[in-house]
């Protein structure tokens, strides 16, 4: 009996802590660590994937079961680093990424009904077409994309972009902004 109380004790342990709600995240030591709050009181770092160095711009969505940060990392031809990829931890604590086909990511959100992200990303420097995409959570499978053509060096980017990107992009254009 005391084994099978211990065992019913274990699974559904085991259960809410995976099915706890993400309440807020920590950025720590100037982005070096990222700490994650859980509803059940729980803390825990933010995991690292492969050589990423920081970590920066963390968020959690709406409907508090996902987390995401953008994974910063060193020696990628600048003297800085750089957001290469988006992460997110859902459900079961399933880590997604995603990164663009070029360039850095330098805004993201999750979409309001906290189904989808949404990410901008281009080069840092010179003149290069900007990309966003919009990628489903549950499924990790592609919802939409678009590349805005190269913006001439003289013209206001933000403008540009606000006039050509369409409203699905435009928590991502705010996030890239408030930084």
């Amino acid at each position: 009996m005391k084994l099978q109380v211990l065992l019913l004790f274990t699974v559904i342990t085991a259960t809410s802590a995976e099915g706890a709600e993400f309440l807020e995240t920590h950025l720590e030591e100037n982005g070096a660590r990222l700490t994650l709050t859980r509803s059940d009181g729980s803390n825990f770092p933010a995991p690292r994937i492969e050589d990423q160095d920081g970590f920066s711009k963390p968020a959690v969505s709406a409907n508090k079961r996902y987390a995401g940060w953008l994974a910063m990392y060193r020696n990628q031809g600048t003297s800085y680093p750089q957001p290469i990829l988006l992460a997110v931890l859902g459900p079961e604590s399933r880590l997604r990424r995603f990164t663009g086909d070029f360039g850095m990511i330098y805004g993201w959100c999750f979409t309001g009904d906290s189904r989808s992200v949404v990410y901008q990303y281009q080069f840092p420097h010179g003149v290069s077409p900007i990309g966003f995409e919009m990628w489903r959570l549950a499924d990790g499978k592609l919802q939409r994309k678009i590349q805005i053509a190269p913006i001439a060096p003289d013209a206001n980017e933000d403008e540009v972009i606000g006039g050509s990107a369409p409203a699905w992009t435009q928590c991502a254009q705010a996030s890239s902004i408030a930084e």
